[in-house]
């Protein structure tokens, strides 16, 4: 028997929060892992400590999973050569 993304990632909901950086916070992610979807916390303009912050909001408010989406701003060289 095969598991689902959603018991994969233990979430009751087949939804999946988008990480906006800059316009939310660990707050939108709570309400959405709390709702049965999986929030997502954006850390791509965070500095280590700051990631460290919001995941320390919202673990002190919530045993549900979360997504941490981090980005690049700058394409990899690797990936320039391929364009």
């Amino acid at each position: 028997m095969h598991a689902t993304l959603s018991q994969i990632l233990g979430i009751n909901l087949d939804i999946i929060q988008a990480p906006m950086a800059g316009v939310q916070n660990w707050e939108l992610a709570l309400v959405v892992s709390e709702a049965g979807g999986l929030g997502s916390i954006p850390c791509g303009m965070l500095t280590p400590e700051q990631v460290v912050s919001e995941i320390e909001a919202f673990t002190a408010r919530s045993i549900k999973p979360y997504n941490l989406n981090f980005f690049c701003h700058d394409m990899p060289q690797s990936m320039k050569r391929h364009l």
